[in-house]
């Protein structure tokens, strides 16, 4: 079973009814998969770097 990452609206999207849930989980994927696709370009061409990157994600 694959387990979901927490998401900011994970917890009342489970109170909201199937139809909403079903839109807000749609535009929730479009938003992490744009991201994912626009740091996936700069890494390719090298416009970021991996150390880079887990720079900015450390968290103190």
């Amino acid at each position: 079973m694959v387990k979901s990452c927490a998401s900011p609206i994970a917890a009342p999207l489970r109170m909201k009814p199937p139809y909403e849930r079903i839109v807000l989980e749609k535009r929730e994927s479009r938003t992490v998969a744009a991201l994912r696709d626009a740091l996936l370009r700069k890494l390719l061409s090298e416009e970021l770097r991996m150390r880079t990157a887990e720079k900015l994600l450390e968290v103190e």
